[in-house]
């Protein structure tokens, strides 16, 4: 466990991982707040997530969330390619 203060709160995080597994625990005790993030992936994705989830808690508009994404267009052309080279 490690105790710091992140951007004027106070923070009280854990995190962990083993072969296959890693999490993140952030409990922010003045704000009421904790985030528990668990991820079967070998990557940092439980503390990515778990710092965007925190991040949105506290109205930071920066994080964009997919329903919030915009569509693009793809050429039909193109995708027939890309399926063709996925499901020959």
């Amino acid at each position: 466990w490690f105790v710091r203060r992140t951007k004027g709160r106070k923070l009280v995080a854990q995190p962990g991982d083993i072969e296959g597994f890693n999490a993140q625990m952030a409990d922010f005790p003045d704000d009421r707040l904790t985030v528990s993030a668990l991820a079967n992936l070998n990557v940092p994705a439980a503390d990515t997530l778990a710092t965007k989830l925190t991040a949105m808690a506290f109205n930071d508009t920066s994080v964009i969330i997919p329903s919030e994404r915009g569509r693009v267009a793809l050429n039909a052309a193109v995708l027939g390619v890309c399926a063709t080279a996925v499901m020959p």
